[in-house]
């Protein structure tokens, strides 16, 4: 813009100069053109500098470097947000045993006598205990991931299972399970150990969003040569739309008992394996995760 203002501003005052001096020849005329723009340069340059700052924030180097100075500190910014996240998830997660623990504790002197208070005591302390036990080793597997040992694995069989695994808990939540395996290709390359932590995750909350019985589904296609496709759908209580952003991030959780790492440790394994994992659900209607992963990974 400036730079046509410029050639503007010089043609004009050619005209200017030509009709002052008389002059009629194209020598003339580029001389002429040639002095005013040597004279307005260092003008138009001041101009193009004042232009830059106020629409282009400066010249296009210096707009790469704010930009990638711009994205370093939106990295750390996340990070830090991920660390006061975990960090107030292991807080308070650790705190719910111990406040129970010391409650009984204050207790004790009072009525260590009462065998029935020592059972209780020692029940709870137990109980706490494990739980801290199961938090700190699911941080563990969310911190530090296994590394994938793949091998060929038949993804119809790895569901079955799992299934059979919980058929305990199907039958005394009522819950029917209907399977729909039309994938074309079982064999995949794959860890089975941590897929096989990815569909028990996925099956237990379907299990706890389904209190009242209900239906689970389990279905594989392909809906593409490269792609296998895992839908495991129940009819529970939904997600809140509010809440499905939130459902993969570390200590993110509705449950009274649980940790929030279960989900957000699933995502890992899943995205180790160059696979995706997306959640769809409606409120009073149910929750579809869908897994998909890579046949050439």
């Amino acid at each position: 813009l400036v730079t046509v203002l410029f050639l503007i501003l010089v043609v004009s005052f050619e005209r200017l100069f030509q009709n002052i001096l008389g002059y009629k020849s194209i020598l003339g005329s580029i001389i002429a053109a040639l002095v005013i723009a040597t004279v307005f340069t260092p003008l138009r340059n001041k101009i193009q500098k004042i232009f830059d700052r106020i629409f282009y924030q400066g010249t296009p180097e210096e707009i790469s470097q704010q930009n990638e100075l711009l994205r370093q500190e939106v990295a750390q910014a996340e990070k830090f947000k991920a660390v006061a996240t975990l960090a107030s998830g292991m807080a308070h997660e650790i705190k719910n045993p111990l406040t129970a623990i010391k409650t009984f504790s204050e207790y004790l002197r009072i009525k260590g006598e009462d065998p029935e208070f020592r059972e209780k005591f020692s029940e709870l302390v137990g109980k706490e205990v494990d739980r801290v036990d199961n938090l700190v080793h699911e941080l563990l597997e969310f911190a530090r991931p296994a590394p994938l040992t793949l091998k060929d694995t038949n993804i119809h069989k790895l569901l079955d299972e799992t299934l059979e695994f919980l058929s305990s808990k199907l039958v005394k939540h009522n819950i029917n399970t209907e399977k729909a395996f039309k994938s074309d290709i079982e064999l995949i390359k794959a860890d089975p150990n941590q897929l096989k932590q990815v569909f028990l995750n996925l099956f237990m909350n379907a299990i706890d969003a389904m209190e009242k019985g209900g239906t689970l589904t389990i279905s594989t296609l392909n809906p593409n040569p490269s792609t296998l496709s895992i839908s495991i759908k129940d009819t529970g209580c939904g997600i809140p739309k509010e809440d499905l952003k939130h459902i993969f991030d570390p200590f993110f959780t509705k449950k009274d008992n649980g940790t929030g790492l279960g989900l957000a440790i699933s995502y890992g394994i899943i995205k180790e394996h160059h696979g995706d994992i997306k959640v769809k659900s409606k409120p009073n209607e149910g929750t579809e995760f869908i897994v998909e992963l890579k046949l050439d990974s």
